[in-house]
C-alpha cells in the first residue's frame, strides 16, 4: 500500500513534456501578437518622443595684475553665477544651470529641443559675461588712473 501511494503522489507531481510543448505551440499567436505589440509601442514611444541636446561651455573668469605681482580675479565665480542667475535664469526666463570650478572657472549648460536655440543662448551668455568683465576693467583701470595722478 505504501508503494502504491508513492507511485501515485509521483506520477502526480510529473510533468507531461509533450502536452507543454503542444500548449506553447498553440499559444504561439499570443505570445508573437503580444511581442509585436510592445514592439510596436515601444517604437511609437521612442519616435514620438522630442529630442533633447545639451550644451555646455567652461568660462575662465578674467583676472588682472595688481603691482605687478599680485593676480586678482575680475569677480569671484559665485557673484557672477548669482548675477547671471538674475539676468538669464530670471529675466529671460530660461533655465541654465551653472557651476563654479575652483572659483575660477564657470561651467553652463542648457537643454531644449533645438541645438541652435542651445548655441545662441549660450553665446548670448558668453556676450554678457564679456561686457560685464570689460566694463568692470575700464572701471578698474579709470581707478589706477585716477590714482597715478
Amino acid at each position: 500500500m505504501n508503494m502504491k501511494n508513492q507511485n501515485t503522489k509521483d506520477s502526480d507531481n510529473e510533468m507531461d513534456l509533450g502536452k507543454l510543448l503542444k500548449i506553447l505551440i498553440n499559444s504561439k499567436k499570443i505570445i508573437i501578437a503580444s511581442a509585436l505589440l510592445t514592439s510596436l509601442i515601444a517604437f511609437i514611444y521612442t519616435n514620438e518622443k522630442e529630442p533633447l541636446y545639451q550644451s555646455k561651455t567652461l568660462i575662465e573668469i578674467g583676472s588682472y595684475e595688481v603691482n605687478n605681482t599680485q593676480i586678482e580675479l575680475i569677480e569671484s565665480s559665485l557673484s557672477l553665477i548669482k548675477d547671471l542667475k538674475i539676468e538669464i535664469n530670471y529675466k529671460q526666463q530660461l533655465d541654465l544651470k551653472f557651476y563654479s570650478i575652483q572659483d575660477k572657472l564657470i561651467e553652463i549648460s542648457y537643454v531644449s529641443p533645438s541645438p541652435k536655440f542651445n548655441n545662441d543662448i549660450i553665446q548670448d551668455v558668453v556676450l554678457y559675461i564679456e561686457n560685464k568683465h570689460s566694463n568692470t576693467l575700464v572701471k578698474i583701470e579709470d581707478s589706477f588712473s585716477k590714482k597715478i595722478k
